[in-house]
């Protein structure tokens, strides 16, 4: 679907339109299929040699149904998170402000979905597979809506749950990634920190 396609329920919002098009799931699984190169010239090729070529069968990764779900629920997370971030609408400048509490009008919601497992039967890295099917993790957008300078829109972060289960360890690493996402220095003061809990109470870094 283009933005300005009848049918596309995001058409028009900017957020959205460098996400690529809503998959099917044909879509879904082609995006995730992987097939490894074939080596050419296998004949006279010595053995030695063509155990490295052969050692590409292992990036070979087929999809299954619920990757295709998975993938399929992300991107409805996605893009329905930023039908609530519509820059053309001023309900959600209203809601950037804190007029939006004021007035009572739709408040942004919130989405999460779960995926559960056995360890190391792949659960993260079928997220990374998904994720990385949008084509870019930052986007940037030279003119903005209400904005000079334009914005980098980051559509998505991943981190790993920190060892000590602490919040302030999974905050350093959110503002950890951000920055290696963004290629920013937003969070360096608060990184130098020996705890990144310190001053907190007072001031709060937030990631938008």
């Amino acid at each position: 679907m283009s933005r300005l396609d009848p049918q596309d329920p995001y058409a028009g919002n900017v957020l959205v339109a460098g996400l690529g098009e809503i998959p099917s799931p044909s879509q879904a699984l082609a995006s995730l299929l992987y097939l490894p190169d074939v080596p050419r010239s296998v004949e006279g090729v010595p053995p030695h040699i063509r155990l490295h070529q052969l050692m590409t069968v292992r990036d070979l990764h087929i999809p299954s149904q619920i990757e295709r779900q998975l993938l399929q629920t992300t991107d409805l997370i996605t893009r329905q998170g930023y039908r609530y971030r519509d820059p053309r609408l001023a309900t959600t400048w209203g809601a950037v402000s804190g007029e939006a509490q004021r007035r009572r009008v739709v408040l942004p919601q919130a989405f999460a979905a779960a995926v559960e497992g056995l360890s190391g039967v792949g659960k993260t890295q079928a997220c990374l597979r998904c994720l990385n099917c949008y084509p870019q993790q930052t986007i940037f957008h030279p003119a903005f809506p209400r904005l000079e300078g334009g914005l980098l829109q980051t559509v998505w972060l991943s981190v790993e749950v920190p060892p000590s289960g602490k919040a302030s360890d999974l905050a350093r690493s959110l503002m950890e990634a951000w920055q290696l996402a963004t290629g920013s220095n937003r969070f360096t003061s608060w990184l130098a920190k020996d705890r990144i809990s310190d001053g907190m109470s007072t001031q709060r870094p937030q990631i938008i």
